[in-house]
């Protein structure tokens, strides 16, 4: 029998679905430009890895002078902390960071996401309240705040992949005792997994957490007093428990998991959302158009 508990479920399940298509249709387009944008950046930072790589032969260097610190290997090898090794091929490897890291373009382009992603979602909130307004990022403090932000998310990355780099060489020399030149095939690998891969989580997760994030600054600019968490009908187990949860703005949801946040993202790669509880006969006494 179709209960009127039922009707209000399906009505909800449906106004869901349409809420996430709306906001990916136009989330994704952000998305998609970030990621091809950082592809093309991994890829030159690829190509300068090996540039040097070849005006230098750094990874000859490296595992010579790994070859020459065999007492030093041998206590690496018998290290039960895998860590240790890392921090050797580290320390050989320390100089040339520099060299991969001297691209500031990822800095730039983040920026210019974020900017986009929170023009993106304050637009969405004032055409959810039929507000005929333009939004469009004014505010000097929320764009400082964005620089940083890219500044720190920029240099995160480019260490991140050259932590990997670093991780790969140990565990070719070591765990798996190759030579230079399959050392060097695992690394091209690796690059290729980088520019490709993780260009696309990259992309998904920053454009969602700054469009989460406008989206509850922009209610909180509103006076909105409640929101409600919305979660795709195939949400993963942690997200799942926070589908329906209503807090106050400002207040943390919980999905009793041991993660607790104001607004989305939970993971990488989370497509979850905040949308707004309107009491009745609810005006916003005022809205932000970017100022």
């Amino acid at each position: 029998m179709l209960t009127k508990l039922k009707c209000c479920k399906i009505i909800k399940a449906i106004n869901n679905t349409l809420k996430i298509i709306k906001i990916s249709s136009g989330q994704i387009k952000i998305e998609t430009k970030l990621e091809l944008q950082a592809k093309n950046i991994f890829k030159k930072q690829s190509d300068l890895f090996w540039k040097l790589e070849y005006k230098n032969v750094w990874l000859n260097k490296c595992y010579l002078k790994a070859q020459q610190d065999l007492s030093e290997i041998k206590k690496m090898g018998m290290s039960k902390n895998p860590e240790d090794r890392i921090d050797f091929i580290a320390n050989l490897t320390e100089e040339w960071y520099d060299d991969i890291d001297n691209d500031k373009i990822l800095n730039k382009t983040l920026k210019n996401t974020y900017v986009s992603g929170y023009n993106f979602a304050g637009q969405e909130v004032l055409d959810e309240f039929k507000i005929k307004e333009k939004f469009n990022l004014r505010s000097l403090k929320v764009l400082e705040a964005l620089d940083k932000r890219a500044n720190l998310t920029s240099d995160q990355i480019d260490l991140t992949s050259w932590e990997l780099i670093q991780n790969r060489i140990a565990d070719s020399f070591w765990k798996e005792g190759k030579n230079v030149d399959k050392a060097a095939t695992d690394i091209r690998d690796l690059f290729e997994s980088t520019y490709k891969n993780r260009a696309e989580t990259i992309a998904r997760t920053e454009t969602g957490e700054i469009v989460s994030e406008a989206t509850f600054e922009s209610y909180k600019e509103m006076d909105i007093e409640e929101m409600e968490w919305g979660a795709e009908l195939d949400a993963c187990e942690l997200c799942f428990p926070l589908d329906g949860q209503i807090v106050k703005v400002g207040e943390s949801f919980n999905n009793g998991l041991g993660w607790t946040g104001t607004h989305p993202l939970v993971h990488p790669n989370c497509r979850c959302f905040i949308k707004v509880v309107v009491p009745e006969n609810f005006i916003p006494a005022n809205y932000w158009t970017g100022d």
